[in-house]
C-alpha cells in the first residue's frame, strides 16, 4: 500500500477543488446560454402565433434522450430531476405557468405538480377537485393537477 504525504494529498485536494470551481463557472455560463435560447424560442413562438409554450411531449423526449445518453456516475433519475428543473426555469422565462392542484400544500398532489412541472411554476392549492377545474376553465390556471 502506498501512502502519500499530507502535503501531496493537500495539493491533490486543492487541485480537485479548483477543477470543480472552473467546471461550475462553465456550467453557470452554459445554463444561462440555454436560458437565453429558451427566451429566443419563446419570442419566435409568439411571432409565429404559437402561444403554447409548454410542450409535455417535447420535454418527455428531451428527458428520455438525456437519460439514454447519461454515462454516470449520476443516476438517471437524478439526471431527469436536474433537467426537469432546468427546463422549468427556462420555461418560466418564456411564459410563467400557473398550475392549480388539489390542496392543501404538502400533499401528494403538490408533489406530483412539482415532479411534472418543476419548482419554477406558480402553483396554488384548491380546496376541492371542482375548484381545480374551475380555475383552469376561468383561465386563472394553465393546468390543473388532481388525483386519479
Amino acid at each position: 500500500m502506498i501512502f502519500m504525504k499530507k502535503t501531496e494529498l493537500k495539493q491533490q485536494f486543492d487541485a480537485a477543488r479548483e477543477a470543480i470551481d472552473q467546471i461550475d463557472q462553465t456550467l453557470l455560463k452554459l445554463v444561462n446560454d440555454r436560458a437565453r435560447q429558451a427566451q429566443i424560442i419563446g419570442t419566435l413562438k409568439h411571432q409565429l402565433g404559437d402561444t403554447q409554450m409548454y410542450r409535455p411531449e417535447r420535454e418527455a423526449r428531451v428527458l428520455s434522450k438525456h437519460m439514454r445518453n447519461n454515462q454516470g456516475p449520476i443516476p438517471n433519475k437524478d439526471i431527469g430531476y436536474l433537467f426537469r428543473e432546468l427546463m422549468s426555469i427556462c420555461l418560466s422565462l418564456e411564459q410563467p405557468l400557473n398550475v392549480a392542484y388539489l390542496g392543501p400544500e404538502g400533499t401528494f398532489t403538490e408533489q406530483a405538480t412539482q415532479k411534472h412541472f418543476g419548482h419554477s411554476v406558480s402553483s396554488f392549492p384548491q380546496k376541492g377537485i371542482p375548484s381545480v377545474f374551475r380555475e383552469v376553465e376561468a383561465g386563472n390556471a394553465d393546468f390543473g393537477v388532481v388525483p386519479v
